[in-house]
């Protein structure tokens, strides 16, 4: 049962990817998402974000 709710909730957030990929496309996104994920630095691209929500729900 864990592992469906994973999944679901991976396909929830990798279903936002294009969300992501609009908001850093206008000025000031990347700091915007930068602010929103509390990541260490700043994000320098929708990639890198996508890639590293994927890396953390492929995880469990």
């Amino acid at each position: 049962m864990l592992e469906e709710e994973n999944y679901a909730c991976f396909d929830f957030v990798r279903k936002s990817w294009s969300a992501i990929d609009a908001l850093a496309a206008e000025e000031g996104g990347l700091h915007k998402l930068s602010s929103k994920f509390h990541s260490c630095s700043d994000i320098q691209n929708a990639s890198a974000l996508t890639d590293t929500l994927n890396d953390f729900y492929t995880a469990f």
